[in-house]
């Protein structure tokens, strides 16, 4: 009994239940706000919906190019708080004036073309140039709780930020329709970045006060984040890319919610977990053993909801949204094999950046992202929007094993050099 008491204390550290209910809280609100734009909207529009939200998705990790992860880090490990400071002004800065080049580039017409037939997709990609500067602004400041380990703070930021999502977003569908709720992103990511911005005290800066190493350590979080987005956002993309109907997309992006949705909360241990990883390393402390039980607890609670997942979900939805999403049921059977998977991919990379390898963590986001795309494009041209399903499961299965082998070969390395 000590002893998994003791084991207990050392997962759910000080914070972690806040980060929990704070992360159920934006999961259960972006559920929320789903479900009904699903009702709403019905398919063929929510399908249109998820074409531009995937699109925005793959762009706003561009538009921060890495920076967000770059400042956990760093921030973790400075001392002053001042100079913390000093490095979140200095770094979003450059962020922020970057994003409007990518906002910019997603406002050009052709790119709407390439990616789906539908005018409507690229008749509200202009909006990409508002939106991204203020989400990167945002995901700056909440990048400096975050290394400072403030995780009440920074959790209720993020749901007040979620309540403040779904009013706008939910409120534009009201009016204008899906067009409507293209806009009330726009109204949420002005509210949202100034309400963090006037907590956390954001200023631009011109200095160039970031540590060395920092915007290597950007970069490469930046191409990681773009692969592991990519993986979530490809599906979408690549079903448009071939024409499949919206009312099909509709159907699968109604499954990839639930999915996501149930993966919050090894999300959220990752997430409270981080900052400590990366003082345990750099005191010398036994990560090897915090690790071993932090993928047990994972690798269960992954094979738990992945189970309730296949036997209960599929009828909840359709129970939920009515007889119109019936086709979901096969993409949501075949996503939520994933799940235990999903669970081992969260945490292992999670210790790889704590360790200070995302060298590595790119390394294998590249092989998981350019597979699949890859099987993306095999499966779905062949055996049609299922494929998107089968496509994800296996990128998270190969994802899972390659990154826990990773980490085993890391940790063993080090304690024989220690």
């Amino acid at each position: 009994m000590r002893w998994a008491a003791l084991e207990a204390r050392q997962l759910f550290s000080t914070g972690f239940f806040h980060v929990v209910g704070a992360q159920g809280v934006v999961r259960a609100v972006t559920i929320v706000q789903g479900l009904v734009l699903a009702r709403m909207l019905g398919r063929e529009d929510l399908g249109r919906y998820a074409v531009f939200a995937s699109v925005l998705a793959l762009g706003a990790i561009v538009a921060q190019a890495g920076v967000p992860s770059a400042l956990s880090r760093f921030i973790a490990l400075a001392e002053d708080r001042k100079r913390q400071k000093e490095i979140r002004d200095s770094a979003a800065t450059v962020a922020i004036l970057w994003s409007l080049v990518v906002g910019a580039s997603l406002a050009l017409p052709p790119l709407g073309r390439v990616l789906s037939n539908e005018s409507w997709v690229w008749g509200v990609l202009p909006l990409a140039l508002i939106i991204l500067p203020l989400q990167t602004a945002s995901q700056s400041s909440l990048a400096l709780l975050h290394g400072r380990a403030m995780l009440q703070r920074k959790s209720g930021l993020e749901s007040l930020a979620a309540l403040i999502s779904i009013m706008a977003i939910i409120g534009g569908a009201m009016g204008m329709g899906v067009s409507g709720a293209a806009w009330g992103r726009v109204v949420a990511a002005g509210c949202i970045a100034v309400m963090i911005g006037r907590v956390t005290g954001q200023r631009p800066s011109a200095k160039k006060v970031c540590p060395d190493g920092f915007w290597r350590f950007a970069l490469l979080s930046l191409a990681s984040s773009s692969f592991s987005t990519m993986i979530h956002t490809a599906d979408t993309l690549v079903l448009a890319i071939f024409r499949i109907g919206s009312g099909i997309i509709g159907d699968y992006r109604v499954a990839a919610m639930a999915y996501l949705g149930l993966s919050m909360v090894p999300a959220a241990a990752m997430h409270t977990m981080f900052p400590r990883l990366v003082r345990i390393h750099r005191d010398g402390g036994d990560l090897a053993a915090l690790c071993r039980r932090l993928g047990i607890r994972l690798l269960a609670y992954g094979l738990t909801v992945g189970i309730m997942g296949v036997v209960f979900l599929p009828r909840l939805l359709v129970c939920i949204l009515g007889a119109q999403y019936h086709g979901s049921k096969p993409f949501l059977l075949i996503l939520s094999m994933g799940l235990p998977f999903r669970a081992l991919v969260l945490g292992a990379g999670s210790v790889i950046l704590a360790l200070g390898r995302p060298g590595l963590n790119f390394s294998l986001l590249l092989l998981s992202g350019t597979l699949n795309i890859a099987l993306n494009v095999l499966l779905i041209s062949s055996i049609g929007a299922v494929g998107a399903a089968w496509a994800t499961l296996a990128t998270e299965a190969t994802s899972a094993i390659a990154g826990s082998v990773a980490v085993l070969v890391i940790l063993r390395r080090s304690l024989r050099a220690g």
